[in-house]
């Protein structure tokens, strides 16, 4: 590719970028730069996306012919993480339609389906800034702060854009937390502190800052992990895990072979922090057919305040599909931010 042609790409990658965010009116040349850049066999999910949101801001036919479902689908991605729910929700059940040997595309227009409506509660709005590791959402008259601790992929098993309409449900105020390191939050965060302790400090200072009275924790994988090792320092009442790394020698072994045996490994074991109690009550959902989430969950069987759920015959790490397609999800979220027993967990309430 020659330096014009590249300079070709990043101007309509651009002009993509501006479709998308400025949400102004765009002339036929604007339309049409886009197209062609399709004809021409763009990959740039950005202009994909722009593609989409032309076509949904005039109610026409998505005209999937001009690209493939491999450059289709990040466009959805790039629609979901700017914003653009509305857009995806249109091209969504189009793309499934014309693509129906995809299960992706299966399991995202069974989202979209159950995707909860906006709502206009005086909660502040959010849009995820993938750049930021921390975000607030205020509720005004909240007296609970949900912390949120993203997983590996910096999101909660699906985009937060996404699950941000279940929580904002909630009359809570909310905190999205991202862990740049993938260490189980064992490093703190760099925007609150250079370690652990002064990251808790921050928050702490945080959650006064807000008048909130009660926290509960929330995460996902590697995100389980920091809500479940954060929750008593934070003072916090409940805690859902989903799919935690749990630590422990066994895990060890197979993480990080290298690494003395029985040695300090960077995610620590979380056991140790429950067997005597933390004051804290805890709820672990794993999916029942997938063995490494099982056995890292079913080892905190029995703990103090501890609950576990396996999810039957659901496979995957992400179990957030899987809870919202058994109602689960609103169910244990109403119980994570309640300071009553409202749904049954596995009989152990």
């Amino acid at each position: 590719m020659g330096r014009a042609d590249v300079r070709g790409v990043a101007r309509i990658s651009a002009l993509a970028r501006s479709i998308l965010d400025d949400a102004e009116p765009v002339d036929s040349a604007e339309r049409e730069a886009i197209n062609d850049a399709l004809r021409r066999g763009s990959t740039e999910p950005v202009v994909h996306a722009a593609a989409l949101w032309l076509a949904f801001d005039v109610g026409a036919d998505l005209r999937l012919s001009r690209s493939h479902a491999r450059s289709w689908i990040p466009g959805v991605h790039e629609l979901i993480h700017s914003g653009h729910l509305d857009v995806a929700a249109y091209a969504v059940p189009r793309l499934k339609a014309a693509f129906p040997q995809i299960r992706y595309l299966e399991n995202m227009d069974f989202v979209f389906r159950h995707l909860p409506s906006a709502v206009g509660n005086g909660r502040e709005p959010f849009v995820d800034d993938r750049s930021s590791d921390v975000q607030i959402v205020r509720k005004p008259g909240a007296d609970t702060l949900l912390i949120a601790f993203c997983g590996g992929s910096h999101q909660l098993g699906m985009p937060n854009n996404l699950l941000d309409r279940w929580f904002a449900q909630l009359s809570s105020h909310l905190v999205y937390l991202r862990d740049r390191q993938k260490v189980g939050y064992t490093g703190g965060i760099a925007a609150l502190g250079p370690d652990m302790a002064t990251t808790i400090e921050s928050l702490t200072s945080l959650v006064r800052d807000m008048g909130a009275r009660r926290v509960v924790c929330l995460g996902h994988s590697v995100g389980a992990t920091g809500a479940l090792r954060y929750a008593s320092a934070l003072g916090a009442e409940r805690v859902l895990a989903l799919s935690p790394i749990t630590g422990g020698y066994e895990y060890a072994k197979k993480a990080a072979p290298h690494l003395p045996p029985r040695g300090v490994m960077w995610w620590g074991d979380l056991v140790p922090f429950y067997r005597d109690g933390a004051g804290v009550r805890a709820h672990i959902v794993y999916g029942e057919r997938n063995s490494g989430d099982r056995e890292q969950s079913v080892r905190m069987t029995g703990l103090p305040g501890i609950t576990v759920e396996a999810l039957p015959n659901w496979e995957s790490h992400h179990s957030m599909g899987e809870l919202i397609r058994t109602g689960r999800l609103e169910q244990l979220l109403r119980w994570l931010v309640s300071n009553e027993d409202v749904v049954d967990l596995n009989g152990l309430t």
